[in-house]
């Protein structure tokens, strides 16, 4: 009744998971930062999606940021496609095709009073350059097209983004960086103050592009979420991993994760 729709009965989309390759995209081996996470490991897979659990204060949150490029590790080594990576700043990391979806859309996600187009274009803009200028024509197509791909409303990319609901704002947040090639995509809280009917827009997206072998790193509000939608669950406790499951072989309960986390 809320969204004016029925849901599907399938709503994390795990009938549509797909394997993921052994290729490793990214590989953590040993980071620390202090006072913030130690001693953290794990390899991120093409087309995995890999979910790391955790109360306030554990640590999953900051590890997100310094994979970002906003918190370098004291400690430890980062390698992207086999090739060590500095993490000094934002830039860095989506140079080497990480893209970083905040919890705060509208302070670090979005430029909100840019059009919805602008936005979509901002992380790759070289590629719309004509003559040493931004093609305004170029953003206009690739903006209409996601927005009918990803069905934003309302549909005018000319519109402010704070036009736009917070389900929506969260799509243009994630069409400017597929549209700008990442490989890796962190995942902070996306589904953070959206309504349920945008949120099965999201899990469906974030498996599609699993499917095309994004590798894609979640943290996510809930631990159904967590469970409906990775193939690969870390949990985090007091700044390090204290458990990894693998729900390809056998799915944790919700109280696995729990036991683990306190």
């Amino acid at each position: 009744m809320m969204v004016g729709r029925a849901l599907d009965h399938d709503y994390y989309g795990e009938g549509k998971r797909t394997s993921y390759t052994p290729d490793v995209a990214l590989s953590v081996k040993g980071i620390s930062r202090t006072n913030e996470y130690r001693n953290l490991s794990f390899d991120l897979h093409k087309g995995e999606i890999l979910g790391i659990c955790g109360v306030i204060g554990s640590g999953r949150e900051e590890v997100m940021r310094s994979l970002a490029g906003l918190g370098r590790p004291h400690f430890g080594e980062v390698t992207v496609s086999g090739e060590r990576l500095t993490l000094n700043s934002p830039v860095t990391a989506v140079a080497r095709g990480i893209g970083y979806v905040p919890q705060e859309r509208r302070v670090e996600g979005l430029v909100m009073p840019l059009p919805v187009m602008d936005n979509i274009s901002l992380p790759s803009l070289r590629a719309f350059r004509w003559r040493g200028l931004v093609s305004e024509r170029r953003q206009r197509e690739v903006a209409a097209d996601w927005v009918k791909r990803l069905s934003i409303r309302p549909p005018d990319y000319r519109l402010p983004t704070t036009s736009l609901s917070g389900g929506n704002q969260q799509k243009v947040v994630l069409a400017k960086w597929i549209e700008s090639g990442v490989k890796i995509l962190l995942l902070d809280h996306p589904t953070r103050g959206i309504d349920v009917g945008a949120k099965q827009e999201v899990y469906a997206l974030i498996r599609d592009l699993a499917s095309r072998g994004m590798a894609i790193l979640l943290t996510a509000d809930s631990l159904e979420e967590t469970l409906g939608l990775c193939d690969t669950v870390l949990v985090m406790r007091d700044r390090q991993t204290t458990a990894r499951f693998d729900a390809r072989i056998e799915k944790p309960t919700q109280l696995d994760i729990i036991e683990a986390m306190v």
